[in-house]
């Protein structure tokens, strides 16, 4: 490291105690910048040293922030960066960070939003609907742990970081190798907020020294409350309090929704647009795709005869564009598959369905004239607003011990 490191920080509290010479653990003397609003901020003599070899950039800001100010240094031609997401940091005590907390990326590469990886194919909850269809799986089926460390290091290839990566299933829970995952995500991505998104159902039978391990790798759990809980929803609760475990918990599901068709539609651009799961990129086995959909819609096919494509999985060992095109095709244009996405979902109250008795209606909204001349236009003017109502409704969340 230089022998100056400019500061660039979003956070009051650790401006001025950078500002006021509060903060130990540096080793380079440290100018820090308050950025509010838009632009870098860098002065233009900072920038100059920082051409000339004399001092080092760093972003000490929350994680939602990092995409965009890396994103404006790499135009600047700022390409070795050093980064802190305060805001996701489980294990800093709300300390000031020092040189030892900074980590090192390569601006030359975007940084992702967002990645969705099934650890686990089968679930113990089965609900109705299930938008990754795990319902229809009826064996055990894990995500082998080589590969999804190889799938991660070639990630790494075209992206700087990832901001988010959910661990989900199926139920992670079942995969007795979870802090696996966990630890080789955080290895490999440690500017990332890793989360294991779970129904929360095996939490009991879980070894707690391994739910408190997830502390030190950033993760957090991410339960989805479904009726189903009842009373067991005060034991995991206690849980999460007693261990000091990192959790968000949702207010009960109630409501799922479907939007799938069987035929294409003539506006990807609409769907795309009020999509709830844009920028939520999949990997699985060595594919990665714009959603989840493309990468799973073959157990969908197979279990009634259906054809809807797969075709926006990329096999990321045989891509050959650069991070920057890949992140353009992942998060900032319609896919094939919104053709077969309704222009917004189709709400229905939560159930669980045994495996022999799912059908097709359980996910495909069946096509006529209303959804096809009239919900184009509705959903192009309104659609966004429905959407967040939606969100208001289903996603309501409460933290604990973050």
């Amino acid at each position: 490291m230089r022998s100056t490191v400019i500061i660039l920080t979003d956070s009051t509290s650790i401006y001025d105690a950078m500002r006021d010479n509060r903060s130990d653990g540096w080793t380079a003397h440290v100018k820090p910048v308050l950025c509010r609003g838009k632009g870098t901020c860098v002065d233009p003599d900072d920038m100059q040293a920082y051409f000339h070899g004399e001092a080092d950039i760093a972003l000490l800001m929350k994680n939602s922030l990092l995409k965009k100010y890396s994103k404006s240094l790499h135009q600047l031609g700022v390409y070795s960066l050093y980064i802190y997401p305060y805001d996701i940091q489980l294990n800093d005590g709300g300390r000031t960070p020092g040189t030892d907390d900074l980590i090192q990326i390569d601006n030359t590469k975007p940084r992702l939003s967002f990645i969705d990886v099934e650890i686990t194919e089968h679930c113990n909850l089965r609900c109705k609907g299930c938008l990754d269809f795990s319902n229809l799986v009826t064996e055990k089926a894990f995500l082998d742990l080589e590969l999804f460390r190889k799938n991660l290091l070639k990630l790494k290839e075209y992206f700087w970081g990832v901001a988010t990566i959910h661990l989900q299933g199926g139920e992670p829970l079942e995969n007795p190798n979870f802090l696996d995952y966990v630890r080789l995500t955080h290895e490999i991505f440690p500017d990332c907020d890793v989360h294991i998104v779970t129904n929360g159902l095996r939490i009991p039978s879980v070894d707690p020294d391994k739910l408190k391990a997830l502390r030190k790798y950033n993760c957090t759990l991410h339960i989805t409350r479904y009726p189903k809980f009842g009373k067991l929803f005060r034991k995991i609760r206690k849980i999460v309090k007693d261990n000091n475990i990192a959790c968000i918990i949702t207010t009960p599901r109630y409501i799922f929704a479907k939007k799938l068709l069987l035929k294409p539609h003539e506006h990807p651009d609409i769907s795309f647009q009020n999509c709830l799961i844009k920028r939520c990129s999949g990997m699985q086995n060595s594919y990665i795709a714009p959603c989840m959909f493309p990468l799973h819609i073959n157990k969908f096919n197979n279990q009634f005869g259906f054809a809807l494509p797969d075709t926006d999985k990329i096999e990321i060992n045989s891509f050959r564009g650069n991070g920057w095109e890949l992140a353009e095709i992942l998060e900032e244009k319609p896919a094939e598959f919104c053709k077969y996405c309704h222009f917004i979902i189709t709400p229905f109250v939560w159930k669980q369905r045994k495996s022999a008795d799912v059908k097709p209606e359980d996910w495909i909204i069946r096509s006529n004239l209303i959804n096809k001349k009239y919900h184009p236009f509705l959903y192009k003017n309104l659609g966004a607003i429905l959407s967040i109502l939606y969100r208001m409704l289903t996603a309501t969340e409460k933290k604990y011990n973050k």
